[in-house]
């Protein structure tokens, strides 16, 4: 890991601070685009026969210097989103990866930037370790400029000339004249070939009177917090490991006080895949607003073991606690505020009898997406997917982080466990197959059994058995029953494996 310090070229705005990340010099200048040298704005930098200034434009100046190869621009919130498979196939094809994020700079454009700034930097340390899992080693973190952070009473105000000719923190002029409270720079003095004219900016933290009534969240300017860049690179020389277990969080209304809201949170381990040798007992966990980002979550206070870190919320693992938060907004957002229920009212759990090909990443993307709460893969006399070993561990492990996707996709807060593989038989012996306090289905066509349509809802749990392609065979059917499953039926049509399964699993998660 090695961190240095660049500045950003003059003045700092995206369409010139960038070229930190994508350089378009040519013989040690640069060639901006001004329309106007009097009250205008450069454009972006040209490189060759196009303009640097959009992330498209600069991906593609840096791909120019990659020798070639396909080159990939997502976004920070398509890296947090996107299924773990689908992430991992986008980065395999591309030599090259740009993640760009707006975030911050439109946060403080609309003056709520110090609110979602902890959250945002949450948010890339996500993103940076889903793409080491993805197989990146190599890392570059950086931005395009700073900002000037005005708190307090706000910055000194100062005029130059008509309103709408300056931008806050810099201003074009085609003549050099010095003026009280201002430092000017010639274009060519900054690198600047092709162009004519001086850069006049204030000499202190003051901002040019452009009319705008938010002037905290400001850059474009000379200053060091404008112009100092964090260039952070990171290589992992090994790949990704980390500890495989899961959490799952409940949380609940409580009364607030003082105008706060007041939510009590736990979070408890779930199945683990493999050893974890750190014993994590403390979690980062954050609070937003995914449907309305104009709507924002002030954490206050946190009652119990938990601990407050600006806008990132330390959890203690297995213990409850309190989280008192205010929301900001449009009071018309806030009135929205609801409890939602995003799980099934008891849980459901699949064995299934493995289809052969994609048709299981499909199934257990889908039985996720319904609220299943555990999937135990059987291989049975019909299986046409039969692994042991090593290969069937990289399959469980592969189907995991499908449902570890599909639950991030849908906004379900409980990510079922994909037990290892096991033949029908040994899971008839197990726990989870023998235990009383459930109900025990097994999907089945034969005469006599109980549609699941008309199966009473109770609070127990449920198993429910289905078999692979063509069916389980006559005998396990009748060993299935010996160890206390109850044959149900979906009616007479003859269903695909992954189709009957998710059907089963439709009907016995309505309330």
């Amino acid at each position: 890991m090695q961190l240095k310090a660049r500045l950003a070229e003059l003045p700092t705005v995206t369409e010139v601070g960038m070229n930190v990340l994508a350089p378009v010099v040519s013989q040690g200048k640069l060639s901006p685009s001004l329309p106007s040298s009097d009250g205008g704005s450069i454009q972006g930098f040209r490189a060759g026969e196009f303009l640097v200034n959009t992330p498209d434009t600069r991906l593609r100046a840096m791909q120019a210097r990659t020798a070639g190869g396909n080159c990939l621009k997502l976004t920070l919130e398509e890296v947090t989103s996107l299924k773990a498979d689908t992430l991992k196939k986008k980065v395999e094809q591309a030599r090259l990866l740009m993640v760009h994020s707006r975030e911050i700079d439109s946060a403080g454009e609309k003056g709520v930037g110090l609110d979602v700034f902890d959250r945002v930097l949450q948010s890339l340390r996500a993103a940076w370790q889903r793409l080491r899992t993805a197989g990146i080693r190599n890392f570059v973190i950086t931005s395009d400029h700073g900002f000037l952070l005005n708190e307090g009473a706000g910055p000194a105000v100062r005029r130059h000339g008509n309103r709408n000719v300056p931008s806050r923190r810099h201003v074009f002029r085609p003549h050099a004249a010095n003026h009280d409270g201002e430092v000017r720079v010639a274009l060519a003095d900054l690198g600047y070939q092709g162009v004519e004219g001086q850069l006049m900016m204030p000499e202190d933290t003051a901002v040019f009177d452009t009319g705008k009534h938010d002037m905290r969240f400001v850059h474009g300017g000379n200053s060091l917090q404008e112009r100092l860049i964090p260039v952070l690179t990171l290589q992992h020389r090994g790949a990704t490991g980390g500890s495989s277990q899961q959490f799952q969080i409940e949380a609940h209304w409580r009364q607030g006080v003082a105008g706060l809201h007041c939510l009590e949170i736990q979070v408890k381990k779930v199945e683990q895949l493999g050893l974890d040798f750190g014993n994590r007992n403390r979690i980062e966990l954050a609070l937003k607003c995914p449907d309305d980002p104009d709507l924002q979550v002030e954490l206050a206070q946190a009652r119990g073991g938990a601990q407050l870190n600006g806008s990132v919320i330390q959890a203690p693992v297995g213990e409850a606690f309190e989280l008192f938060f205010r929301l900001s907004g449009s009071s018309q957002a806030r009135t929205q505020r609801r409890t939602v229920a995003r799980e099934p009212a008891r849980q459901i759990h699949l064995a299934v009898g493995m289809p052969a090909n994609d048709r299981m990443d499909w199934l257990v993307e889908k039985a996720t997406e319904l609220g299943v709460a555990s999937i135990q893969p059987l291989m049975t006399e019909r299986s046409v997917l039969k692994l042991s070993g090593e290969r069937a561990e990289k399959k469980v492990a592969h189907w995991q982080s499908v449902a570890v996707a599909a639950c991030e996709q849908c906004g379900g807060n409980l990510v079922p466990v994909v037990h290892p593989m096991q033949t029908l038989a040994q899971w008839l012996k197990s726990p989870s197959a023998q235990s009383g306090a459930q109900q025990r289905l097994l999907l089945s066509l034969r005469a006599g059994s109980t549609p699941v349509a008309s199966l009473p809802a109770g609070p127990a749990p449920v198993w429910f058995l289905s078999g692979p392609e063509g069916g389980l065979s006559s005998h396990e059917e009748e060993a299935a029953i010996a160890a206390g499953f109850s044959p149900a039926s979906l009616g007479p049509r003859v269903l695909r494996a992954e189709t009957a399964a998710l059907a089963a699993l439709t009907l016995l998660t309505q309330p």
